[in-house]
């Protein structure tokens, strides 16, 4: 056998700049964001391929087919088409007219989208198809891939109607309450009208196209007639389209997800019904204090806590002085009779930018080194990090090598 190891000391590469840089580039280029890169100009071409055709058709019918329960989960497509018609819109002073397209043409279409490389990025969805939103009555919302919208949305309800933290003014209320019942009112009728199939198909990557009679039925439910008061507060102003072109495949928000409404001058489309829960809270979180909501939530959780048998223990049983601020709680709770857990509740807004993870970390050297002053020791210990959302973006780590941590979301717990 030769031995190898003397070459390995005097072997020189000799590599210039050029190839140098050419290497550190593919070692962090992002496959996942050539794709989108690709794929944002062939959807655009496709768009352009097809803009003889009228455009208010085709918006609603891509909106029609969110509708489907087998596109539940096909937003990167269904959102990325929907852009791309907007952008083209936008360029090209709005203009909807055009050829009506026949079923079979758009079948085509969506067949040239299903081809698209970025369907690798549809997950498994284990969101709740139609979900319940309590205001005033039942009603209902599709959450789409939103993982908390209707969360987020039924925690705000609670903190301005059922709570006495947050005051607001009667007209305050009276506008919120119209922006919610008009547009619950109209995602309600569309839910029922909607229905789980019998039969579930195999999990797909690619957009499901309804016959025709069934696919007509869904385009004369997003269509309305006029826009209601609250329906108007959260549709999309042209302006700000024509300010902001979004790429078709991009981690930044799509426009309908907030203002899921347009109106096209001949009624007004759902563009996105499920998009409605996302777009409600949203607008309401900018008119009241975060504050308020996170308390909601963060007393969900102890709710949550408690049915599951763990009962909240008294900071004076450690001599502990507990933190319960804005958007950063702790709590501590029993899980058997000789174990405890400790929680934290850690938010963030619509817009805020957060990381808890040193708080936290030194909170928690600090919490137990208290308890092991009371002979609690760290086997005895379980750590949750209870971590939501309403928009932003939130960071929460801990360092620490011999405690039992878990990380949660709210509907894990739940």
């Amino acid at each position: 056998m030769k031995d190898y190891s003397s070459f390995s000391e005097n072997i020189e590469v000799d590599i210039d700049d050029e190839m140098l840089a050419s290497l550190f580039e593919k070692l962090s280029s992002n496959p996942l964001e050539e794709i989108k890169a690709a794929d944002n100009i062939k959807i655009q071409g496709i768009v352009e391929d097809i803009s003889k055709y009228d455009k208010r058709e085709l918006l609603q019918r891509l909106a029609a087919l969110r509708l489907s329960f087998e596109n539940r989960d096909k937003a990167v497509l269904l959102d990325a088409i929907t852009t791309a018609t907007l952008n083209w819109l936008s360029e090209n002073n709005w203009n909807f007219e055009g050829f009506s397209m026949s079923y079979g043409k758009f079948k085509k279409v969506i067949q040239q989208i299903n081809q698209l490389d970025s369907k690798s990025a549809i997950d498994p969805l284990d969101n709740p198809y139609i979900d319940d939103i309590q205001f005033y009555g039942n009603h209902k919302v599709m959450p789409g891939i939103n993982l908390t919208s209707s969360y987020n949305l039924n925690m705000v309800i609670r903190s301005i109607f059922l709570s006495s933290r947050m005051e607001l003014s009667e007209e305050e209320k009276s506008y919120i309450s119209i922006l919610l019942d008009d547009n619950l009112t109209i995602s309600t009728n569309i839910c029922e009208k909607c229905q789980t199939p019998k039969e579930l198909s195999s999990i797909t990557r690619e957009i499901f196209i309804p016959n025709k009679i069934q696919l007509d039925k869904y385009m004369e439910e997003i269509c309305l007639d006029k826009a209601l008061i609250g329906v108007s507060e959260i549709s999309i102003k042209k302006e700000d389209a024509d300010l902001v072109k979004q790429k078709p495949f991009s981690q930044n928000q799509h426009l309908f997800l907030t203002h899921p409404y347009l109106d096209t001058g001949k009624g007004v489309l759902i563009l996105d019904v499920t998009s409605i829960a996302n777009a409600l809270y949203t607008k309401v979180m900018n008119l009241i204090p975060e504050e308020y909501v996170f308390e909601e939530i963060w007393n969900d959780v102890r709710k949550l806590f408690k049915a599951l048998k763990h009962e909240k223990i008294a900071d004076a049983s450690f001599d502990l002085d507990l933190l319960n601020e804005k958007s950063y709680k702790e709590r501590i709770f029993n899980v058997t009779n000789d174990k405890l857990l400790i929680a934290f509740g850690v938010f963030s807004g619509v817009n805020e930018n957060v990381d808890h993870s040193e708080k936290i970390t030194s909170r928690l050297e600090s919490i137990v080194k208290k308890l092991n002053e009371h002979d609690i020791k760290n086997d005895q210990l379980f750590i949750v990090m209870v971590v939501h959302t309403l928009g932003g973006s939130l960071s929460a780590s801990i360092k620490s090598n011999n405690l039992y941590i878990t990380c949660k979301r709210i509907d894990d717990i739940a």
